[in-house]
Formats: structure tokens, sequence, C-alpha cells
């Protein structure tokens, strides 16, 4: 029974190191990723302006500055606050509310026109 239980360990131990293996790998034919970005937020409608009183056009002009800048990661911030809900961007329980969530998509098609065009096109992420 002893013998049977040590085979069967070698047996899983040797398919581990072997998958281990063929991932290690793959990592080594990837291209190194070397992350460049920025903090993100409108010059005039910081924090929680940004998602109520961005004017058209700010995040496409912004996110082509962006990308002159060669930044391949933006980061910037969600808000669930009382600016939001009494804009009309959450709803009762605190959600984000479909017109929230197309200004966020609003800001990544901005960032990612690839993305953007995938979305169209699949109407998958």
């Amino acid at each position: 029974m002893r013998v049977a239980a040590l085979v069967a360990a070698l047996q899983i131990t040797v398919a581990s190191v072997a998958g281990a293996a063929q991932q290690a790998e793959i990592l080594r034919a990837l291209a190194p990723l070397s992350v460049r970005g920025v903090n993100y937020y409108p010059q005039q409608t910081p924090w929680g302006g940004m998602w109520t009183a961005t004017p058209a056009g700010v995040w496409e002009q912004d996110m082509a500055r962006v990308a002159a800048l060669q930044a391949n990661a933006i980061r910037t911030f969600v808000s669930l606050g009382r600016e939001q809900a009494q804009a009309g961007l959450l709803l009762a329980d605190g959600a984000p509310a479909e017109a929230y969530l197309a200004k966020i998509e609003t800001l990544l098609a901005a960032a990612w026109p690839a993305w953007s065009a995938r979305m169209r096109r699949t109407g998958a992420c």
C-alpha cells in the first residue's frame, strides 16, 4: 500500500515538474513587458468631476497625450460617492448605473482604440 502511494506521489510530482517546465518555456518565449503608466484625472474636472462634469472630447485629447508619452497603462478611480449619486450615475443600492458604465467604456475606448474596435466587433472583452 505504501509503495502504491509513493508511486502515485512520484507520478504527480513528475507531472507537476513537467507542467512547470512547459509553463517556464512559454514565459521565456514571451517578449519582456515594460509597463509605463500614468495616474489620470482630467485637468479641469478632477476627482468626482471626472465622471460628472468632463466635457465631450476631453478623454480622447488626454489619451492622445498619454499615447504620445508612450504610456501603455493608466490608473484612475471609479468614485461611488454622493456626487455620482446626485448625478444619477449610481443605482439605489450604490452599484454603477448603465450611464456610469457607458462613461467608463468611453474612457477605455479613448485609451485603447484596439480594445474598442474589438468590443464593437464581438461584443465581448
